[in-house]
């Protein structure tokens, strides 16, 4: 994991002016994002690792960002991810609501909303494991007390 202020940021979207307005809006917040057209052009999925949170498209060809969200977290459950859509899902039960470690927003929103709702997926996972590591030592400590 990175610096508690300066999580990265992988984005996977089609749309090139959602990208460039993300990447912007990451810049102006001294955040690190990375954008691809998609998980393809991200490369080896083993680069998922590099980054704290993921903001994923919901409609992209071939799988939906549902899809790969639910995918990608059967293997890297310690990154959470956003998905993000142009219109309101009828499709995804209770939208803009959490499930697990995948959330939903749509981008009417706005920027802004989306980055700092990314962020706080961040910091929310930051802090369950930081309670996790703090419940296992003071497991260990108990244990060795009695």
């Amino acid at each position: 994991m990175n610096s508690y202020l300066c999580p990265k940021i992988l984005l996977i979207d089609d749309d090139p002016t959602f990208r460039n307005v993300m990447v912007s809006v990451a810049k102006s917040s001294r955040s690190e994002m990375a954008a691809y057209e998609s998980l393809l052009d991200l490369g080896a999925l083993d680069l998922i690792m590099l980054y704290d949170v993921a903001i994923i498209d919901y409609k992209l060809e071939g799988m939906t960002g549902l899809e790969i969200s639910e995918h990608l977290n059967a293997f890297f459950e310690d990154i959470p991810m956003l998905l993000v859509s142009s219109l309101g899902r009828s499709d995804i039960p209770q939208f803009e609501k959490t499930t697990g470690d995948i959330s939903y927003i749509c981008k009417s929103a706005g920027s802004r909303k989306i980055f700092n709702t990314a962020i706080q997926l961040y910091l929310s996972k930051l802090s369950q494991k930081g309670r996790s590591n703090g419940d296992k030592l003071f497991g260990s400590i108990k244990g060795e007390i009695q």
